[in-house]
């Protein structure tokens, strides 16, 4: 819906349990994880990603 807009609050909370819900980035053997959600009756995707940091492994969430 134009012109409605997504509660930043909402979406927080969704890319939070996006984020518990991913295995160790140490040990995965998959290293991209894609998620569909709805937020406020918008579609939302998530985007994590296995990159090498500083500190080992970890995991790149980008929303689109």
């Amino acid at each position: 819906m134009p012109g409605k807009k997504t509660s930043l609050s909402d979406l927080n909370s969704t890319i939070n349990l996006f984020i518990k819900e991913l295995p160790d980035p140490t040990t995965s053997m998959q290293s991209v994880f894609r998620r569909e959600m709805s937020v406020n009756d918008r579609k939302v995707i998530l985007l994590a990603q296995q990159i090498k940091g500083a500190n080992g492994m970890a995991w790149n969430v980008n929303v689109t």
